[in-house]
């Protein structure tokens, strides 16, 4: 990718500490119970324009409560479609477009955990019995 494009590409992203919805406690008030990487580039259809400058909210990791939270919000609804679709097969990683993004939005919930291997695996023997 050439420098103009990602420049076209990183202009479609934005960050947390630009928008209005960040409080100064570094949650997002438009999503409820969130607390963002505030200075990732993201997609956000919340996304509200600052207009003005403030104090920039210092980022801290997830707590242990706050990222179960994040997993569960990515992981029931992986398993759900992994339940009903016939064509994911996790164990093949083989996905379907909708079963792919939520493989990837799981994944990278994950790889926050120190135990993550011990969770997938967990994930895992849940799902076979059903």
């Amino acid at each position: 990718m050439n420098p103009p494009e990602f420049e076209l590409l990183q202009n479609n992203f934005v960050k947390c500490q630009n928008c209005k919805h960040l409080t100064k406690e570094g949650l997002c008030s438009a999503i409820d119970r969130v607390r963002p990487m505030v200075n990732a580039l993201r997609h956000c259809a919340e996304f509200l324009a600052l207009g003005y400058s403030k104090p920039l909210v210092d980022e801290r990791p997830l707590d242990s409560e706050e990222l179960n939270d994040a997993y569960s919000r990515v992981a029931k609804p992986f398993f759900y479609h992994l339940r009903d679709c016939k064509v994911c097969d996790l164990d093949k990683e083989s996905f379907c477009a909708v079963g792919k993004e939520l493989h990837l939005d799981r994944e990278s919930v994950l790889m926050c955990f120190e135990n993550a291997a011990e969770k997938n695996k967990a994930f895992i023997a849940y799902l076979k019995k059903f």
